[in-house]
């Protein structure tokens, strides 16, 4: 973590609808045209083109809800292309890395950077904002201001505008002003509500607001995010990305499950790509979620938590988890939707086995783990599986677009 500066400007450059700005790049005939894109298994929506949004289409809807919108309207829909999605964030980051003192990736489509302080920060952004449309095809928005609060702010802004906006000490209050509290970062609907019911409603009242009186009910972190809006730097940025604190692997399923044995196949699946994932964190989880989720409307929900006797990344542990939670989770009812998800990480080096669990061969585990990551990694994700997961039993991505540069097979060609 690098020490706030209050010296110098911090922009966020934000891709626009990123998603769709990735298959625009190599399908221009999309551009103007209205898209969604869609989660695993083409389950629901989690982006959407700004000509989507007109439409009033939501993030996060399934995708059969809207399915009658979409045909009314000739919206495209894509099965998400993440091999695609994170090749082109990598090319841009690495261009705003060029011209950043610091930066701090938040995620695929944002990142914080300091400017250097010799220049006219709006204008040598919109240089930045215009090299990287020119090379990697996507739009970007850049916000800048003193602190990352104000720059996220700003980045909102610029994409009303013209692409960038610069919030300085002259157009501060005016800003805040016209900025509703629930659209701060870092304010959620249930700590916006508190503070309307305060009569804080806006962000100039939040940096304007008696210091003790936020600290004594909100805590410090309300203090910091005040600080922030009044220009003063209290939010580093993070130049290591922080670890993850749990990993998921859920999926809706196109048809209802009804008997225990499909259900069982399926979380076995999950929690082998779960493990997958862990592994690459080098961490090792101590518990493991698992739920089941009935059809729409209803959308029954249930789920039971499994302890390990310690923590571990070894798939076999966790499979044997999720099978005894799906026996106890199953009641012969029609499953939609299921998932598991991992916790309470600790380092893949460093943990604390427990006094009374049973000695294991870590090193022989931990070599089969090894074998079996390098095998899958080599000849593609499922080329080597446990038979507990059984055939895959629905198609994933039956709206895939190209992999154009990930892909050898997948190369556009040019007539």
């Amino acid at each position: 973590m690098s020490s706030a500066n209050t010296n110098e400007w911090i922009a966020l450059a934000d891709c626009n609808n990123f998603y769709a700005s990735c298959e625009r790049c190599f399908n221009p005939q999309l551009i103007g045209r209205a898209i969604v894109i869609l989660s695993n298994n083409d389950g629901c929506v989690i982006a959407r083109s700004a000509e989507a949004k007109a439409l009033g289409i939501q993030m996060g809807v399934p995708f059969f809800e809207i399915r009658p919108l979409v045909e009314m309207h000739g919206v495209l829909a894509y099965s998400s292309n993440f091999p695609l999605y994170g090749d082109l964030s990598a090319r841009v980051m690495q261009l705003l890395h060029v011209h950043a003192q610091e930066i701090e990736f938040y995620s695929i489509d944002e990142a914080f950077f300091t400017l250097p302080t010799t220049h006219c920060p709006e204008s040598y952004c919109t240089s930045i904002k215009e090299q990287v449309q020119q090379c990697t095809g996507i739009p970007i928005s850049i916000g800048i201001a003193s602190t990352k609060t104000l720059a996220k702010i700003a980045s909102k802004l610029a994409k009303k505008s013209r692409g960038t906006f610069l919030i300085q000490e002259a157009n501060r209050q005016q800003v805040l002003e016209n900025t509703l509290i629930e659209d701060i970062w870092g304010i959620g609907r249930r700590l916006s509500k508190r503070l309307q019911n305060c009569g804080i409603r806006t962000a100039w009242q939040l940096a304007m607001a008696d210091e003790q009186y936020l600290l004594k009910r909100f805590g410090v972190c309300m203090l910091r995010t005040s600080h922030e809006l009044r220009g003063i730097p209290s939010l580093a940025l993070e130049n290591s990305p922080e670890a993850k604190q749990s990993i998921r692997v859920s999926r809706t399923f196109p048809e209802s499950v009804h008997d225990l044995d499909s259900l069982l196949q399926q979380l076995s699946f999950f929690a082998d790509r779960a493990c997958q994932k862990l592994r690459q964190e080098q961490q090792k989880a101590l518990y493991v979620d698992t739920f089941i989720e009935g059809p729409y409307p209803t959308r029954k929900h249930r789920s039971t938590r499994f302890y390990l006797d310690s923590p571990s990344d070894y798939t076999p542990d966790f499979i044997h988890a999720v099978e005894l939670s799906g026996q106890k989770l199953f009641h012969h009812c029609e499953i939609r939707k299921a998932g598991v998800t991992l916790h309470h990480f600790s380092s893949k080096n460093a943990w604390q086995q427990d006094f009374f669990s049973l000695p294991r061969d870590h090193q022989k585990q931990n070599t089969l783990m090894q074998q079996f990551d390098s095998i899958n990694q080599k000849f593609g994700k499922g080329s080597l599986r446990f038979l507990s997961s059984g055939k895959r039993e629905f198609s994933r991505g039956a709206r895939l677009s190209p992999r154009y540069t990930t892909s050898w097979n997948d190369l556009a060609l040019v007539k």
